[in-house]
């Protein structure tokens, strides 16, 4: 939910200053909304793999084995915790800057299109572990498709920087 409300906050910025191509400003502020949204999955997953017995413990302390199993499946699902920060503002980039496909696109990589197939595969060939990688695979492939995506859109962006900067008359500069 942090995460959410670090989007909320950034969409605004990002969408007013990409429609007024003051283009530093929006490349600006999707850094300083990926670093605070790294921030706070980055907490959480150093809680998750520190203490993860604890977390399971709060909705069971009765069953020794679903504790174990449970904090083994916390710290292989949430094992790219770190990456999801930056996966999620990215895909929220899009939405800010008017391209909506794009941004439910990558929304949907994570959650849908890479989750299920790898949730339909993966217990085939590692039982329940596989249901347990599901998540970092989905996190990883969306992540990285992501990360393609918004390196692609950054060039863009320095690329019309460049040009809005040649169009400045040499008085004003």
């Amino acid at each position: 939910m942090p995460i959410f409300g670090i989007n909320q906050g950034a969409q605004p910025i990002i969408g007013y200053n990409y429609g007024a191509r003051k283009f530093d400003r929006v490349k600006k502020t999707l850094r300083l909304a990926i670093a605070a949204a790294a921030c706070v999955v980055i907490i959480g997953f150093v809680v998750t793999q520190l203490f993860p017995d604890s977390l399971i413990r709060m909705f069971n302390n009765r069953d020794p084995q679903l504790i174990s199993l449970g904090a083994r499946g916390l710290r292989i699902f949430l094992m790219f915790l770190p990456v999801i920060g930056f996966q999620i503002v990215s895909a929220n980039y899009f939405q800010a800057v008017g391209k909506p496909k794009h941004a439910m696109f990558l929304s949907l990589s994570r959650q849908v299109i890479l989750l299920i197939p790898s949730l339909l595969i993966l217990p085939r060939f590692f039982g329940l572990t596989g249901i347990f990688m599901a998540g970092p695979i989905s996190d990883a492939g969306s992540s990285i498709l992501t990360g393609v995506w918004i390196l692609s859109e950054i060039r863009h962006l320095e690329q019309q920087n460049i040009e809005n900067f040649a169009l400045i008359p040499e008085t004003e500069k």
